[in-house]
């Protein structure tokens, strides 16, 4: 009688072509590049936000001079009309400070009296001030004075030095 020999070798020889997924080193490639990738863009995107943050804060002190002026005029150069913010400036996206002299948002904490400045505080560190008026009384509305952005951190440098072409002098305090 003839034996009919049936078995049959379940392995492949060559590069496994029956497999499907990836080879550890193909993985360890795309997380490398997606490491390198990141490294790069995450402080190019950081400092994209914090020149958008930058951007609110300008807006927000051109309109807050804007209507100071126009107040100054209403009131005829009385300081106790003058200091009466809530009545006449319309700002959204925060509170009234205690004092009622200031307003703080998610990004700024923002003060009129005596100058109108903008600071911008992470984690309880001052980063930068912007100061559009800096003057006595409510001369600052009639005059003009400088403009400074000050700084203590590297961060805030950077933000300080893309408002220089602004007028705003650079006051670096590192």
């Amino acid at each position: 009688m003839l034996k009919k020999n049936f078995s049959v070798c379940r392995c492949q020889l060559g590069n496994n072509l029956g497999q499907k997924g990836f080879t550890l080193i193909e993985l360890l490639v795309v997380v490398l590049i997606i490491g390198i990738l990141s490294a790069i863009a995450l402080p190019q995107y950081t400092a994209a936000v914090e020149k958008a943050r930058l951007a609110e804060a300008l807006t927000t002190i051109r309109y807050v001079r804007d209507a100071m002026k126009l107040r100054w005029m209403e009131c005829g150069g009385d300081s106790e009309c003058m200091r009466q913010y809530q009545d006449y400036l319309e700002l959204t996206g925060g509170e009234w400070s205690d004092s009622g002299s200031g307003y703080i948002t998610k990004n700024f904490s923002y003060e009129f009296d005596i100058q109108i400045a903008a600071s911008r505080i992470i984690d309880g560190q001052e980063i930068y001030v912007l100061i559009e008026e800096d003057g006595m009384g409510w001369d600052f509305l009639v005059k003009p004075f400088p403009k400074v952005c000050s700084t203590n951190t590297d961060l805030g440098y950077k933000m300080c030095k893309s408002v220089e072409s602004l007028g705003y002098e650079l006051d670096d305090r590192r």
